[in-house]
This record gives C-alpha cells, structure tokens and sequence, in this order.
C-alpha cells in the first residue's frame, strides 16, 4: 500500500524560489529503481514530471530552487510502487525595518 512516510524521505535546503512551491515526489517501480517528482509554484499549474532512474540512499537529491531531498529507508526494497510524498517550500518574507510591513 503506498505510504506518505517522513521516515523515508528528508527534505533539507535553503529555497530560493519566488513564490510557495508544493513539491511531489513518488516511487515509480516497487523495487525502488525509479521515482519521479514534480512541483507547482502558487497560483500556477504543475510543471511535466521529471522521471528520475534509481535510489541512491542517504545522499541529497537536488530538485531545483535549493531543494533537496534524500531517501532514508534502510534498504531500497523499503519503497514501494505508489509511496508519494508532498511537501511546501516557503518563500522567505521579512518584516520591512522602516514600515514593520512584509
């Protein structure tokens, strides 16, 4: 059954888009020998699904935009077919020094 586990993915980097991203990555193949992802920025429509071939476990995967993620399970047979994750990266706001405006 496909799950939607932090235990199996981290996600990690500092995101330089310009707008809210929602992220998803999923297993494509039961033995984890292929996943793909794709994103949405706010406001627009999900870009084409990028087709990633194999798991490399425990080392970061750029996506774009400084984000990363890196596959966690103890073995690559722990994924399969279906497993999706969705995650938002944030933009950075600040707080204006002279108006306290964002």
């Amino acid at each position: 059954m496909p799950t939607n586990t932090e235990d199996k993915l981290e996600v990690s980097g500092v995101f330089t888009g310009t707008k809210d991203t929602v992220y998803f990555v999923k297993v494509t193949h039961e033995d984890g020998t292929s996943w793909q992802w794709k994103k949405r920025a706010a406001g627009g429509t999900w870009t084409g699904v990028e087709d990633v071939t194999g798991i490399t476990l425990n080392e970061d995967e750029d996506l774009d935009d400084g984000v990363k993620i890196k596959f966690t399970a103890s073995n690559v047979t722990d994924y399969n077919l279906g497993d999706i994750w969705t995650f938002t990266a944030y933009t950075n706001f600040k707080i204006s020094e002279t108006t306290s405006a964002y």
